[in-house]
């Protein structure tokens, strides 16, 4: 028995995962150009840092958590992937591979906002920190994509 190998081209065309990826870059551009005026305000007391960084840390946290739910899931509908025919197979399989991709990079990346404000919080109000903001907000869109291609495959494997 012979298994086709998924090739990157496959996934980012046949798949039309070229639209989340345009998607994600649109919605980054947005997100970029609507922080330039976010670090223009210095004088707040430590109140204010330590109320937006336990704001950002804990909604970092909990997408995280998301991220930790989410992946065992997948891992469950792969499972139940396996007993359809070929070709439903390697379409489920392969949307449930993109989801993990994005995962991984949601999770690498809420990893990097805990970073930065465990680093961070003691000088600067980081939800004023673009970049902070920025990698905190692509956290949340890689998780929203993941959850996507995690409900594209469910409608395939439930259409099956």
């Amino acid at each position: 028995m012979a298994i086709a190998a998924i090739t990157f081209t496959a996934i980012l065309w046949h798949r039309l995962v070229i639209i989340d990826v345009v998607v994600f870059a649109v919605l980054v551009a947005i997100q970029s150009l609507s922080l330039f005026p976010a670090g223009t305000e210095t004088n707040e007391d430590i109140a204010q840092r330590s109320a937006a960084s336990s704001a950002v840390g804990s909604a970092s946290g909990a997408g995280i958590a998301a991220v930790g739910i989410l992946i065992p899931l997948t891992l469950l509908a792969v499972q139940r992937a396996v007993d359809q025919k070929p070709a439903l197979r390697g379409r489920i399989t392969q949307d449930l591979f993109v989801a993990e991709c994005w995962f991984a990079f949601s999770l690498a990346l809420g990893l990097l906002v805990l970073w930065f404000v465990a680093f961070k919080a003691a000088t600067r109000n980081v939800t004023r920190t673009p970049h902070i903001s920025l990698i905190f907000s692509l956290q949340l869109f890689a998780l929203f994509f993941g959850i996507v291609r995690v409900l594209i495959a469910t409608f395939n494997l439930i259409g099956a």
